[in-house]
């Protein structure tokens, strides 16, 4: 039924009626909390705000929710450090919600202008808007369930996410002037300190436990430093907390849980960061803040840390990639970085490494999509420094992977942007020998081969001098010269051909030939077998003639003249550049379409080319193999020989080639010489 014009406004008008009467009913709600109950609440957090007024609605069967919304990012907290909560690391934050409407009580916490008797309201789905300027909605932790909000009645929010049975906490700013004084470490609470737990400790090493029970504080359950029944329980509530921390302030990517239980805590830490993390209270060298050496195993060994969560202690085992057999020992640390079997620290907590941890190990190709900064891989034979960025090879101010020989001297320098190849007016890709001189030098832009100004690629002999150049745009090779040690272009390559151009008057003619040519033919009369350097095939002439090279010969003949050759050597040379630039992935996926196989093969033919051959007996050859291979290719595909269509096949691969010759640098260079 089509809505009239009345139906609209009439429908309008109910909207804006019954939007006003919502907005209405939930500020008489907020005023009538503030107003009483709330009023003893103004000062405290958002978890006590809200637990308090979720009460309240209950009491007075108000339906209710609350709405919990996951810490900022990392990233993001770096951008914005006024975001920061009291230990460093962004904090949760939640609201409760009716009607699909969040009352944030607390929202002045933000900096927003908004006091406790004025609450910010909002509706859920306008939440990542208002709160993304504050680093909400910009992270989905694991131990978040890989959300970035809950939302639910207050007593099913997951515990591992949130403690309904938290105390009540005056809110950030006002509990931090007021009631958290941070401990310092004079003498007076150092002699204090002792007096309770019995011990008789100096300021030294006291001073680790007061920074982390101040750092903790704000989070602890018992927050007077003199408050527990022993040393052990302060030292356990402490690392208990730091832990929780630590699987918080890491992100997803940074480290892989392999085991996680009440007793025990299994991780591969991924990155420095995360290293640092996990191995805190420890003297490993992978998790000290300075001359960290995390990266130096990284790519080379398995580096797994075991969290005693009972007993507080830390061990790790570091298991290279090289390991093959079970019974191969496994280097292990105790917290104190003194070496213990690995196997002695996997049957402490019932494990065996092959079935429990090896399986769960984060594979080499994961581990790189992790690289960021500098890593360093050596061995007996080389070194090589690489620097990435998300896991690609990247740098800015210099070269972004550089190999060195084993007597230090650099092998090789490759310049990268984001995993490719790239760099200004200089070599991308530059290759040593030995004793220093260049070897190589390649240009590339965006990850391809690349030059304008000149050629793409030059090899140098050892003693300096150039040894080839290859004018390369976009991956396609143009042109490509090679030279003795003297610098004089090598003979039999396309320079000297273009300087000894065979010239091909008319059809070729033979001084005593096996047979007249009869008056009708134009073909030219094909050179006998005998006058092949090496006689291959013992077939006569008829036998080519039959498959049509005569023909061919001439018809290449009539399209190029005096470039013939060059033809030759351009086929050949671009059957060798087609294979080496295309990977064995491209072959495959190539096979599997037999247009574009076809054309990856289409100049494989002219690999027989021989310059210190004759034009005729060259393209007889280059002739016959690409009959013989479409006559194959017809009988594969049939299961019956039919020569006429074969050659056929031949003829048009034949035009096609001589087309793409005719745009070709060489055939433009061959005709400009002949001009002259």
């Amino acid at each position: 039924m089509k809505q009239t014009r009345e139906d609209r406004l009439l429908a309008e008008a109910y909207n804006e009626v019954h939007n006003k009467t919502e907005q209405d009913n939930l500020q008489s709600i907020i005023k009538s909390f503030v107003s009483k109950e709330g009023q003893k609440y103004k000062d405290y957090d958002c978890k006590t705000v809200t637990r308090a007024f979720v009460n309240w609605a209950q009491q007075n069967k108000i339906p209710v929710q609350v709405i919990l919304l996951a810490p900022p990012s990392g990233e993001f907290l770096e951008k914005h450090p006024q975001y920061k909560g009291s230990t460093g690391e962004g904090n949760t934050h939640i609201m409760p919600v009716i009607d699909n409407n969040v009352i944030d009580f607390t929202a002045r916490q933000f900096g927003v202008n908004r006091p406790f008797d004025n609450p910010l309201v909002t509706p859920v789905n306008n939440l990542p808007q208002v709160y993304g300027k504050f680093g909400y909605f910009t992270d989905k932790p694991e131990w978040f369930k890989n959300k970035s909000y809950w939302q639910g009645p207050l007593s099913s929010v997951p515990n591992d996410i949130f403690d309904n049975n938290f105390k009540d906490e005056i809110l950030k700013e006002v509990y931090n002037r007021i009631y958290l004084l941070e401990v310092a470490l004079s003498n007076a609470n150092i002699d204090k300190f002792n007096k309770k737990y019995q011990t008789n400790l100096t300021s030294d090493q006291l001073k680790d436990t007061f920074d982390r029970f101040n750092k903790q504080q704000p989070r602890l359950a018992i927050k007077d430093i003199y408050g527990y029944n022993s040393l052990q329980d302060l030292q356990n509530a402490i690392v208990v907390q730091s832990n929780k921390e630590t699987i918080k302030s890491v992100k997803n990517n940074e480290v892989n849980v392999i085991i996680n239980n009440d007793n025990l805590l299994v991780v591969e830490p991924l990155t420095e960061n995360a290293s640092v993390l996990y191995g805190a209270n420890t003297k490993w060298c992978t998790a000290g803040k300075t001359n960290n050496l995390f990266k130096k195993y990284f790519l080379t060994d398995a580096l797994v840390y075991f969290i005693d969560k009972l007993h507080n202690k830390k061990y790790a085992i570091i298991c290279p990639y090289s390991r093959q057999y079970s019974y191969e020992p496994l280097q292990g640390y105790n917290q104190q970085d003194n070496e213990v079997p690995g196997e002695t620290i996997l049957h402490q907590f019932n494990l065996n490494w092959d079935k429990d941890i090896k399986p769960k190990l984060v594979s080499i190709e994961k581990k790189l999509s992790t690289l960021n900064g500098k890593y360093v891989q050596a061995n007996v034979n080389s070194t090589v420094e690489s620097w990435y960025v998300n896991g690609k090879l990247d740098r800015k101010d210099g070269p972004a992977q550089i190999y060195y020989f084993k007597n230090g001297a650099i092998k090789s320098q490759a310049w990268l942007r984001n995993g490719l190849r790239d760099r200004e007016k200089a070599p991308a890709y530059t290759e040593y020998y030995e004793n220093g001189n260049k070897k190589q030098e390649m240009w590339y832009k965006q990850g391809e081969a690349t030059r304008h100004d000149g050629p793409a690629q030059i090899d140098y002999y050892d003693n300096g001098k150039v040894k080839k150049m290859v004018w390369i745009v976009h991956n396609i090779i143009e042109d490509t010269k090679y030279f003795d040690n003297n610098g004089n272009i090598m003979s039999g390559k396309l320079a000297e051909a273009y300087n000894n151009i065979i010239k091909f008057p008319g059809p070729a003619k033979t001084a005593k030939p096996n047979k007249p040519a009869p008056k009708s033919n134009k073909v030219a009369q094909f050179p006998a077998q005998s006058e092949l350097s090496v006689p291959v095939y013992p077939r006569d002439d008829k036998y080519f003639a039959k498959h049509g090279a005569p023909e061919a010969i001439n018809y290449v003949k009539q399209q190029l003249g005096s470039c013939c050759s060059v033809f030759g050597i351009w086929a050949r040379e671009s059957s060798d550049n087609t294979w080496k630039r295309v990977s064995r992935s491209e072959v495959t996926k190539a096979k599997a379409v037999p247009e574009k196989y076809n054309e990856l093969c289409m100049y494989d033919d002219f690999w027989i080319w021989d310059n210190n051959k004759k034009f005729d007996i060259n393209m007889r050859d280059v002739w016959e193999a690409m009959v013989d291979r479409e006559s194959d290719n017809i009988f594969d595909q049939t299961g019956k020989d039919n020569i006429g269509t074969a050659k056929q096949r031949a003829y048009e691969q034949l035009k096609k080639l001589i087309f793409r010759f005719k745009a070709s640098k060489e055939y433009k260079d061959c005709v400009s010489k002949l001009q002259k």
